[in-house]
């Protein structure tokens, strides 16, 4: 299991290189664990999921406190993966987890607190086909925002700081998207930033944001 978490982790560890800014380790560690989860999960690899489970198990990340949706539709995650240790396990274990996949990503996304610092945070959830989906968070100091997709999923990923008129996007290959994105900045004062994740896969897809 420790060499399959190993290989796992070399495979995916790109995030830290991604972006203008270098991503702190506790976000990098969560992004890397979803990304080994979404490649585990595509190839139908149980041992795979099971290592990706412990990696994502070892970021003791927490849901998204801070994180708002803005003007978006409902959007039903009933049959997407759902990016939580439970959701998975339940996976493991054989259960129907696709068919309560909203149940584990409203337990998942049920805030434990206002937010604080030196803590990784992360929710699930989804965009319909050439749509996109818009999220508000009050931030300050080093931010770190990155979002993974379920298998088959491609996104770009914008971040607008609408206080200083600045934006912060990751959104090479624009049209066609890529499976996971981050971007990483400072910011100097409390800032409303607006995060867009656009869905250019041409299907419903789910998707994980990870933050601090």
């Amino acid at each position: 299991m420790r060499r399959i978490i190993a290989a796992l982790a070399a495979l995916v560890s790109v995030s830290a290189t991604l972006g203008a800014q270098k991503m702190s380790e506790p976000v990098r560690e969560a992004m890397d664990a979803c990304i080994a989860m979404r490649e585990a999960i595509g190839s139908g690899s149980t041992p795979g999921i099971s290592a990706a489970l412990e990696m994502m198990k070892n970021c003791d990340a927490e849901p998204f406190p801070l994180l708002k949706g803005i003007n978006i539709e409902s959007f039903d995650v009933t049959g997407h993966f759902v990016f939580t240790p439970q959701f998975a396990k339940a996976l493991l274990d054989g259960r129907d987890v696709y068919a309560y996949s909203r149940r584990y990503a409203r337990i998942g996304n049920n805030p434990r607190g206002s937010g604080r610092k030196g803590v990784v945070y992360m929710a699930t959830f989804g965009a319909a086909a050439g749509t996109s989906a818009k999220y508000s968070l009050r931030a300050d100091d080093q931010q770190d925002i990155a979002v993974v997709t379920e298998p088959l999923g491609m996104i770009t990923l914008r971040v607008y700081d609408s206080t200083h008129d600045k934006w912060y996007n990751d959104d090479s290959d624009a049209v066609n998207g890529k499976p996971y994105r981050h971007v990483s900045f400072n910011l100097k004062e409390p800032s409303n930033l607006v995060i867009e994740v656009i869905n250019t896969s041409g299907r419903d897809i789910s998707f994980v944001i990870i933050g601090n």
